[in-house]
């Protein structure tokens, strides 16, 4: 694989690897919106569920507690005489009434139950100014009004439901006193489930007596997702909700799950790639030696003669070992095999890493030198070659083998001929160097 592979493999890598991570982290944010956006809708429809359970719970018990109002207007002298009977009555149907009071004046004469409520008797409701303006609410619309939380002189918190009670129910100046409802609201909170909410933070307020929040915190109207107006009888309240959706809960598997599947997709890749690399390198590649082939060579001379902007001067050697098929026929094959992969090796070390040594085929060998433009300066190179080789016999088996090669050159340059022609004029000097060795007696020795 060349350098500019390499590069190119990494840039890509990285590119794949930039385009990945955005196209993960996009999805895994459409994913988190979409499921913010439904847990938030979600939220939303459990608040207006709430609300509408606290409407109803509310409203419930106090139109249970118009019949008693009615008794009272008709008849209060039978009210007072069966007060306990009466009032009993209505709390057991009840889940949220604590007590039951009837206030003649303004000042409370009956309660219900009495247990746990006598510090309630005797209490003139004009001594407390919230819970009188409640009363007069009440008597000037005619209508019950729900105020509070309040403080009870009894103890505890409550909400109070006031019914004003006239002698006639047309003449505002007939009234005579107030019913009131004492609602638990503690038991109103266990009711709705207020305190077992995780997801969302609910407050309540009434805001017709100055905004009080009087459930959760203040800072909840502040920074509410929603807020919600509560329609009760002549009371003003409303509810806040503040979401604590967690829109990442399966953002983080999307992202992970998107890393794997693109580490496969890329490993993948990366497999196929390798495997092409080293397809493509064992084509261009001589087995047994391990040097470039004949194919491989052909490439490189042709991509230097055709290139606008490479070197235009270099020169190549054809080698050839003498007496190459006397080793084969006297010590076999593997002998000659052995004595091919020496040349190989003695070849390497004596050339430059930018020269490139290929097998053409059988004991022929070829030689491709970058940068040489001169024939005495290939002749030099040859003769150093010819000198390392022959001096650098092979033990195999206990023979010693002394190599001998012919060797045939040619340089190229830009006035030059082709590849082809090239090519022929290395292969006969070769052959005519041969031809001078048989002559001289110069040839493989084994010993």
């Amino acid at each position: 694989m060349t350098r500019r592979s390499i590069l190119l493999l990494i840039l890509l890598s990285t590119l794949y690897l930039g385009a990945s991570a955005f196209v993960i982290e996009y999805f895994a944010h459409l994913y988190q919106q979409q499921e913010y956006v439904e847990e938030q809708l979600y939220l939303r429809k459990q608040s207006a569920l709430l609300r509408a359970k606290l409407e109803t719970t509310l409203n419930q018990e106090i139109f249970a507690a118009e019949s008693l109002v009615v008794i009272a207007n008709i008849n209060r002298e039978f009210t007072a005489q069966h007060w306990q009977h009466i009032a009993a009555q209505l709390v057991a149907r009840s889940q949220l009434v604590r007590s039951i009071t009837l206030a003649p004046n303004n000042i409370v004469e009956y309660v219900y139950p009495l247990e746990g409520n006598q510090r309630a008797l005797g209490f003139d409701y004009r001594t407390d100014e919230k819970q009188f303006a409640a009363i007069e609410q009440a008597q000037q619309t005619q209508s019950v009004v729900l105020a509070g939380p309040f403080t009870l002189v009894q103890g505890g918190e409550a909400l109070l439901a006031q019914f004003p009670l006239f002698a006639t129910p047309a003449d505002k100046s007939s009234y005579w006193g107030t019913l009131s409802l004492v609602l638990d609201i503690t038991t109103l909170y266990h009711l709705l489930e207020l305190d077992s909410q995780e997801q969302v933070q609910y407050a309540l307020k009434n805001t017709a007596e100055g905004s009080l929040v009087f459930y959760g915190d203040a800072d909840t109207f502040t920074h509410a997702d929603v807020i919600l107006p509560l329609h009760l009888p002549n009371g003003r309240w409303a509810l806040a909700a503040k979401f604590n959706a967690e829109p990442q809960r399966h953002a983080t598997l999307i992202r992970a799950l998107g890393a794997l599947l693109c580490l496969v997709l890329f490993v993948s890749v990366a497999i196929l790639v390798r495997a092409y690399f080293l397809v493509k390198a064992t084509s261009l590649q001589d087995d047994l030696t391990l040097l470039a082939n004949r194919r491989a060579i052909m490439l490189h001379l042709d991509d230097l003669t055709r290139g606008s902007d490479v070197h235009k001067y270099f020169a190549i050697i054809n080698i050839d070992v003498n007496d190459f098929k006397a080793v084969n026929d006297s010590y076999g094959h593997d002998c000659g095999d052995a004595l091919l992969v020496h040349i190989a090796k003695e070849l390497q070390r004596t050339l430059r890493d930018s020269d490139i040594i290929a097998r053409l085929g059988g004991d022929e060998f070829l030689v491709l030198l970058h940068r040489i433009n001169s024939d005495e300066q290939i002749a030099a190179i040859v003769e150093k070659l010819r000198l390392h080789i022959e001096s650098s016999p092979l033990n195999y088996k206990g023979h010693i083998i002394y190599p001998s090669i012919s060797c045939g050159f040619s340089c190229h340059t830009e006035c030059t001929l082709d590849i082809a022609a090239l090519l022929a004029q290395a292969d006969k000097r070769m052959y005519e160097d041969k031809q001078s060795n048989k002559l001289s007696g110069k040839k493989t020795v084994i010993a």
